[in-house]
Formats: C-alpha cells, structure tokens, sequence
C-alpha cells in the first residue's frame, strides 16, 4: 500500500518548475515519511512497534494528557514507554516553522525531547524547549534512527565510545595522516586515496557486515600488511577499476591507522558528522595547495540543499559531468534511497540512474567508493575529460560544481562543440546544456561574475539561446573559503533544447547558510536554506524577480523603465581614452590621487618616454575623469578631474560627456556612490574591476544642476557666510 502510493506520486505529471512538488499532498508527503522511517529501522506496525500514528499513544494516561490533540508521528525506544521525538508533517510549501511550533506543544505534554517538523523533503529540528539540536558540534535537521536519537536525549550507553563531533573524529584524520607521512607518502591525492581505503574497508565492512574489517584487526604487525593486500585484492575483482596497487610499504603505519579507526563505532555515528569531517580532511589538502587535487570540494550542505531542490527521481537518468569525489551524486542517491517504492527501483538506482564523470582518476575512484558505501550506484561513474567530448540529449537532470576558470587554450573543445566560444567556464555549462535531454534540466554552480562581466556578455548569450534560466541562487561568499573567497551561485536552467526565452527569473539571495564565515566554518544558528527549499515550488512569490538587459547582464524586472528613466551607467557618461604610444623624447608626469579631497597631483619628477615600461600609458589631459584602484574596505574612491596632463595605465582614464554631464555634478555623486560600495558587492576582492566601475549606476542629474543655478547658489553661499561672520564679529565686541 505504501509502496504503491510512492509510485503514484512518482508518476504524476509535473512542471519543469518543480511543479511536482507542489501536486504533493498531505498524504503522500506522510507516505514518504513512512517509507524514510521504516528504512531508518523503526517499525510501523507488528509486535516491536515503536511508530505510533494520528494522535495514537503507547499508553492510555498519554492519550489522556494529549486531549484532543494528535501529533502525526510519536517515536519510542523499542521496549520502552517514554516517547523519544515527535514528528509533525506538512505538505510541501506549507510552513515548516508553524508545525515545529505545534510539535512542541506535542512534547511538552509527552515528556519528548526532541520535535521534527517535516515536508518529507526538508526537515528542521529543535528541542521540546526550542533550543538546536546537536550533537557534539553539528545541528542536526534530520530524521535519525533510534540509537541517535537515544544518545540525542542522552539516553544511551555511556561505555560505547561513539563519536560525538566533528572535531573528534578530525582528530583521528589527523593522527593518521603524521602516520601516512612517515611512510612517505605526503602527496595530496596519495595521502587521501590511501586512507580512504582504509576507511572504506571499515566502513563498508560495518554497513554491509562483509567481516574483512574484523579479519583486518585481528592481524599483528608480521601479518597485517599481507591480509591487507589480500583484502584490497578481493575488492579490485568485486569492484574493477577502483583499487590500485597501495603506497603503504611499513607494516606499523598501517598497524597505528588501523587501531585509530578501531577505538571508535562508525555504524551508529551520524552520517552528517562523518560526512563534514571526512570533506574536512580532504580540504586540507586543497586549502593548502589547490594544484596537488585540482578540485573545489562542494560542502555537503550545499550539494542537499541542490539535490533536494532538483528533486531526482528513480526512473530519470541523473549526470555530473564534473563529479569530483562524487559529492552531488551522493546527494541524488541519499534523496532517492530513502524513498525507494520496490526492488525494481533500488535495482534502478544502482544500474541506471546515476552517471558521472572527472577528469582526474583518484577523484573518480574516490566517487565510486563513496557510492558502494551508501548503497552503490558506482558502475557509470567514469574517468574522462568532459569538455574534450560532447554529450548529446542523454539525460534527465544534470547536476554540477564546474571547475572554475581552468587554464590554457580551449579552442579544441570549442571545436567539438561547434561554437567560437573558448572561455572554459561558459564550456563547461554548455557541456550541461547540451548532455540534457529536450525539456530537462541543469542546476549548476558557477563563479557569479558570468551573470554581469563584459568578458561573459557572448557566452550569456549563448548559454542563453540553449535553455530558459529558470532561477539563481546566490550562495554566501564562505561557502567554498578553503579555495577562493570569489562569489558563486547556482544556476537553475529548465526547458532546455525547446527555445523558450528567459523574460525574467526569481533570485534567491542565500546569506547564511548554517556555518560561520571562519576558515573552518562552524555551525551557527542562522540558516536560510531551510526557507528556500521549502518555498522551492514557488520562488517568484518568495524573491525578487530579475530580468536580462540588452547585454543579457541581470537587472532588476520590475525597475528597468524607471532606472532608464532616472539612472544611467557610468560608461554613458563617459568616452574611455585609449592606450597609446609614447613620444620617447618628451617628457611626461605620472598622477597621484587623493582620496581624501579627491584631488590629483604629480607623483615623483617627470620621465622620458622612453623610460615607461612598455613605452604605451593613457595620456591625462584637463578635464579627463580618473578612477584608481578603489579599496572599499577603506569606506572611500579614488577619483579625481584632472587639472594637469599626465599619463596613466591601471587607472580608468575617460574624457566627460559634458554634453550628456556636468563634470562637478559627476564629481558630486561618485562623492556620494564609492564610499557607499561595499566588499560585499565585489567578486571576492577588496577592488572594482573596470567594467565593474563602467556599470556603476548614476543618477541624472537633475535640471537645477546647470552652471547658472550653480553661479546663483555659490553666490547665495558667499552672502550667508559674510552675513555670518558680520553677526559673530559683533557678538564677540559686545
């Protein structure tokens, strides 16, 4: 019967919009739930239930206590008459933080500490006194089995050493990484591959019970290295093009690692946990040097936050053309497994519904051990250079952090893609375009610099003609802080292949996503996730709507025949002077700009042309508006109208429109806009490119702004001092 709902709700037909999501009732929002909690281990039914459903209690005086009340789900301990958590489920789109409410007052009167509240697509947890749910120093906002839940509310055995932070387990990362240096193997992609060996072994022995990691630690140091190569030998037969030939040479090296890995239950520890420490040990050795991985580990969050809001399905074929360690397919797996409806489907699943692919081998194998461990899904995973081949209308949803801003000529994969585009960026989402079947979809990150650059307006365009841009999601600047400080978002393309223009899309701003802004980013309480994806079916009722201007840059939707009428860009106002060759006999000066008074000044004697470097500057002559390189962070611009002739080469250097400007009313507002400008508007620097600059908005200037009001005014001024001075004059000799 469960089952058989899934399926029906699976196979409604649905908006490329996510419009799925918002046919979910009620009801089959319950049937999910139903499904994730009998595959968490609870049971619904039969004699060891612990499940009790619509306001159904273990014991009558609980039923009394509740009234007329009916919580949706109660969770006990098997054998035990204590309620653990309340379960409250509303359908998606609803409220989520009105139904944890109502699921307090569900807790208090059963004595339950702990309240979910739940769409069976986000979940958001607190305690019955409405405090975060941790453990150690990870929130939890999930549906948890019962020993979780059990040590949660501090009900469980206190001999058992579980790990019980992030921070805890890092520390046994840690430890055996010095043990892996002293075999000499202290090479970024050796180092992570050869512990996650050991890591699988154990992981997997404990989730599939297969006994090898018990065979494993029953070894001595004489015997150990040789049961170990056994072992990975099996694997290499069980799974083919995964393991190679291991690094580790000395028998105590692996003898210490192994009883770190010993001394701790992995099985009843938290997934999340092991997941965020086990990225935190590879972002090590990103943060360090980025070349010795050449990745951009997606933090777990996000790749949820994405495969929730993608909402794949088993029967859909699902590709990560740039899958790295296998972060977003893992994600789309967890998303599907916990709602499979039959055998067929987890056979699905496993056989053909999860395709990646990475350039770098160890990254792929290391996606691949990463599927086996949750539930396998690891056979279309692939080694291969995505953007050396096209893929053409294969799948259903594509998913995908690109790798940012790689390097060298990329006219070859121009070539296979029949376009004179070569900016590997716009490749590397056109490669997700075009691998999507007609009408699918792509959610991909990318560097948010390609939304507004100059450099990105052809391949916007390009882009553009491919799919309809559905949505973008700004995510916070930390999120990838390990590699880069630079501004990212996700981009959300539907319709793809059906040339259906883009006339104007939501824009989700999301400026806390659960973690700090520190290098390692702890977990805090602001969170606007949770708020996104439960407003995932409708985001224009939720968030501003943009729209694309002529360059196909994003502007505001609802504001573009009032900024024409009251705003212009900069670049309008402006004819922006040329480099060009200098007279090696004359002699020139370079400037100096205030930013204080906003003045310009010689800096050092003059030079001979020939002494310039490159012998090519911008020549500065009277009137020419100058802008320097402007630090935000000092609160005020570089800027200035010259008096003089000077030469320049960083600076942006252009000659006023007087006939469009006057140039002290364009001194007065870039007075007023720089200072205001903040280090949050740029892309992960302290400084404005120049087309940044080009695109700053200035206000008309206003009618009254004419050389005579101003003589008149400036008159006026002159009047009110001297009458000033005159009166204080005479207060002083009386």
């Amino acid at each position: 019967m469960i089952y058989s709902r899934v399926r029906e709700a699976r196979q409604t037909p649905y908006k490329r919009d996510n419009g799925r999501m918002k046919q979910q009732t009620a009801a089959s929002a319950k049937t999910r739930v139903n499904i994730r909690l009998h595959r968490l281990g609870w049971a619904l039914d039969g004699r060891e239930q612990n499940v009790y459903q619509e306001g159904d209690c273990r014991l009558p005086s609980q039923k009394k206590r509740l009234g007329n009340l009916q919580p949706d789900y109660i969770l006990y301990p098997k054998g035990g008459d204590q309620p653990l958590a309340v379960i409250e489920v509303k359908r998606p789109g609803k409220d989520l933080d009105s139904a944890l409410a109502q699921g307090r007052q569900y807790a208090e009167k059963l004595g339950a500490d702990i309240v979910f509240a739940t769409d069976s697509y986000v979940t958001i947890a607190c305690r019955a006194d409405g405090k975060p749910v941790r453990l150690g120093s990870v929130k939890i906002d999930d549906l948890a089995r019962e020993a979780m839940l059990r040590r949660l509310g501090g009900g469980f055995d206190p001999d058992l050493r579980v790990i019980q932070s992030r921070d805890e387990l890092v520390k046994i990362f840690k430890q055996a990484e010095r043990e892996l240096r002293r075999d000499g193997i202290d090479t970024g992609m050796d180092a992570v591959y050869e512990f996650c060996i050991i890591l699988f072994i154990k992981v997997n022995s404990e989730t599939k019970a297969d006994g090898q990691w018990r065979r494993l630690c029953g070894q001595t140091v004489a015997t150990v290295m040789k049961t170990f190569r056994a072992i990975t030998a099996e694997y290499k037969k069980m799974y083919r093009g995964i393991f190679r030939e291991m690094k580790i040479t000395k028998p105590d090296v692996l003898m210490n690692i192994i009883r770190l890995l010993r001394e701790v239950n992995l099985v009843d520890t938290d997934i999340d946990i092991k997941g965020e420490a086990y990225e935190h040990f590879l972002k090590r050795y990103g943060s360090w040097n980025k070349s010795v991985i050449g990745q951009f580990f997606t933090p777990r969050h996000i790749t949820d936050m994405m495969a929730v809001y993608l909402d794949p399905a088993v029967g859909e074929k699902i590709y990560d053309p740039f899958c790295g360690t296998g972060g977003m397919l893992i994600s789309c797996c967890r998303a599907m497994a916990d709602y499979l409806a039959s055998d067929k489907d987890e056979a699905a699943l496993k056989e053909n519904t999860l395709f990646g692919a990475d350039i770098n081998n160890g990254a792929s194998q290391l996606a691949q051990m990463n599927m086996i461990v949750i539930g396998d899904g690891h056979t279309n995973i692939k080694r291969g250079d995505s953007l050396s081949a096209a893929v053409n209308r294969e799948y259903h949803k594509v998913i995908t952090n690109i790798p940012f801003n790689l390097k060298g000529d990329f006219g070859d994969a121009a070539r296979v893609y029949k376009v004179t585009e070569r900016n590997p960026n716009i490749l590397c989402v056109l490669h997700c375009l075009r691998a999507a079947m007609v009408g699918g979809q792509a959610l991909v990150i990318v560097p948010e610099n390609i939304c507004y650059q100059e450099a990105y307006d052809k391949g916007r365009r390009l882009l553009l003609r491919e799919a309809r841009l559905n949505a973008v999601i700004r995510l916070p600047r930390a999120t990838f802080k390990s590699y880069t400080t630079a501004r990212t978002c996700v981009l959300h393309f539907t319709d793809i292949g059906e040339n259906r223009a883009t006339e104007s899309f939501p824009y989700v701003d999301i400026a806390h996503d659960g973690y700090s802004d520190s290098q390692w980013r702890e977990p805090i309480d602001k969170n606007d996730i949770p708020r996104f994806l439960e407003n995932r079916g409708n985001l224009s009722a939720a968030y501003p709507t943009l729209a694309l201007d002529a360059a196909a840059r994003f502007t505001p939707a609802d504001s573009g025949q009032e900024f024409r009428a009251n705003y212009c860009l900069l670049r309008e106002l402006l004819e922006e002077k040329p480099v060009t060759r200098l007279d090696p006999d004359r002699e020139y000066r370079e400037p100096n700009l205030s930013s204080a008074t906003n003045t310009i000044s010689p800096r050092g004697g003059p030079r001979l042309g020939r002494n310039f470097k490159g012998g090519k500057k911008r020549l500065i002559e009277p009137g020419d508006l100058v802008i320097g390189t402007l630090h935000t962070q000092r609160g005020r611009g570089l800027f200035a109208i010259s008096d003089g002739c000077y030469v320049g080469e960083s600076q942006l250097v252009a000659s006023v429109k007087t006939d469009i400007v006057d140039p002290d009313y364009l001194v007065a507002a870039l007075r007023r806009i720089l200072p205001t400008l903040k280090a949050d508007d740029l892309v992960g620097r302290e400084t404005f490119k120049k087309e940044e600059l080009l695109n700053l908005r200035v206000p008309k200037q206003p009618a009254w702004f004419s050389s005579t009001e101003r003589k008149r005014l400036s008159a006026r001024l002159r009047q009110l001092r001297k009458e000033l001075d005159e009166k204080t004059a005479r207060a002083v000799d009386s």
